[in-house]
């Protein structure tokens, strides 16, 4: 994709989310740290929302990165009951902003009902969850599911320990 768009880089990070979704970072902290990491590219793909780009219309990101920044979102959408979340990239900022489904919030009822459907899935692969919800401001998804099956550690534990194998490439 970055070489479609003409851009020959050898860092880059494409999946940056900011407190505008489910990020725990602040968006100027995120640009120092790209820059502090060398990052030549970055895009910002909050969930559901493009809030990010109107902040950063409203501040000049080059006073922290001097990098490229590429319009990005994560679509959350429903295929025969099951959710995915699809990367969008390089749009019409302006054009896709008028769309209905970008202009609701990140509403905490969504939010819940998505919690809900992921503690489903957790208890049905075997691990002890119940989703630990924290006041933090802005909703989270998978936050609440992390931390309900961290909070059963010992119970959780083999499947924690397959699954850190399988995400490291460590399998046996």
């Amino acid at each position: 994709m970055l070489q479609k768009l003409g851009l020959k880089v050898n860092r880059f990070d494409l999946h940056c989310h900011t407190p505008f979704s489910d990020g725990t970072k602040e968006v100027i902290d995120l640009l120092i740290d790209a820059q502090n990491a060398g990052l030549e590219v970055i895009s910002f793909t909050d969930h559901d929302t493009l809030r990010v780009y109107d902040y950063l219309s409203d501040v000049d990101p080059k006073n922290w990165y001097s990098g490229k920044i590429i319009n990005g979102v994560e679509i959350t959408v429903d295929v025969d009951g099951d959710r995915l979340e699809v990367l969008a990239y390089n749009f019409d900022l302006e054009k896709l902003k008028k769309y209905k489904y970008f202009q609701r919030a990140y509403d905490q009822k969504v939010v819940n009902k998505q919690i809900k459907k992921l503690a489903k899935k957790a208890r049905k692969m075997g691990f002890v969850c119940e989703p630990v919800i924290k006041k933090t401001g802005r909703p989270s998804i998978w936050r609440p599911i992390y931390d309900g099956i961290m909070a059963n550690e010992k119970q959780n534990a083999e499947l924690i320990k397959k699954i850190d194998a399988y995400h490291y490439g460590v399998m046996d």
